[in-house]
């Protein structure tokens, strides 16, 4: 997020790192790695997209979607079962 924010909007990095020492951040385990490597082949997704997505399953039972502005991530989340949210679109 920091690097997205640095890129497009500078004046806002300082709030961005504020807002983000108050999220837990959640190691990547293994097995949300071999679950993005094994999505179907039909699934075009990106290496950290993927693994994004793998995350997001790993905790379903507590989401209630995901959050993305990618337009491929969307479609293929979307065609995994997620609800996605793309706030502001």
């Amino acid at each position: 997020m920091l690097r997205t924010v640095a890129r497009k909007a500078p004046q806002l990095l300082t709030k961005s790192e504020q807002y983000l020492q108050k999220c837990s951040l959640i190691e990547v385990k293994p097995i949300i790695l071999k679950v993005a490597e094994e999505f179907d082949p039909q699934i075009q997704l990106r290496s950290l997209d993927a693994i994004h997505i793998a995350s997001a399953q790993g905790v379903l039972p507590l989401i209630q979607g995901l959050i993305t502005y990618d337009k491929v991530m969307i479609k293929e989340a979307k065609a995994l079962g997620f609800l996605v949210h793309s706030p502001g679109q």
